[in-house]
C-alpha cells in the first residue's frame, strides 16, 4: 500500500543527490548550480552555514520563503489513495513520496512511534497522539488522510491540488 505514494519510474531516471546519495527527489537546483533534493536543502538551511553542500556558496533567504523559484520540475500530488500530512503555521504539507513511504510502512507494522533524519534533524513521529516532535520539543501535528484532501504541497513546495 505505501508503495502506491512512490513514482519508481521518475524516481529511476533522477540524478543522484550529493547529500542523501539516493535519487533525487522532488530537484531542486541552487544558485551555484548544483542539485539536491528539496528537504536535503531544506536541512542545509537549517544549518548555521547556509550554504551550498558542495562549494559553500551561500544558499539565498528566499530558498525558504519562495522554494518553488529553485524547483527544476513540478511538484505533483501524492497519487496513492492515502497520504501523510503534518501542519505548519501556514497550513497542511504532505511529506515527500520516500518519507511518505517510510511512514506508512511503520504505521501499517503496528508501531506507535517512527524515528527519522528529516532535513537533518531528528523527528519523532507518535500516531497515537498525532504529533511529530523535532528541534527541543518542537511539536507540529501530522495526520493520514486521503490524498486529495485539502493541503497547501509537498514538504515546504506548494502546488494547487486539482478540485472535482
Amino acid at each position: 500500500m505505501a508503495k502506491d505514494n512512490l513514482d519508481t519510474n521518475k524516481i529511476d531516471k533522477a540524478e543522484e543527490c550529493a547529500i542523501c546519495l539516493m535519487p533525487s527527489e522532488l530537484p531542486v537546483r541552487m544558485p551555484c548550480s548544483h542539485e539536491f533534493c528539496f528537504t536535503c536543502a531544506k536541512g542545509l538551511m537549517k544549518g548555521q552555514n547556509k550554504s551550498c553542500a558542495l562549494c559553500r556558496t551561500p544558499i539565498p533567504p528566499n530558498f525558504i520563503t519562495n522554494p518553488e523559484t529553485f524547483a527544476t520540475g513540478a511538484v505533483e500530488a501524492p497519487i496513492g489513495k492515502y497520504s501523510w500530512f503534518y501542519k505548519s503555521r501556514s497550513g497542511w504539507w504532505a511529506y515527500a513520496p520516500r518519507m511518505q513511504t517510510e511512514v506508512e510502512d511503520a504505521f501499517q507494522s503496528g508501531k506507535s512511534t517512527f524515528e527519522c533524519i528529516l532535513y537533518g534533524q531528528k523527528y519523532i513521529l507518535d500516531f497515537i497522539k498525532s504529533i511529530q516532535t523535532f528541534e527541543v520539543q518542537k511539536t507540529q501535528h501530522i495526520k493520514r488522510g486521503l490524498s486529495k484532501s485539502s493541503h497547501l504541497g509537498v514538504a515546504g513546495l506548494r502546488y494547487t491540488v486539482p478540485s472535482e
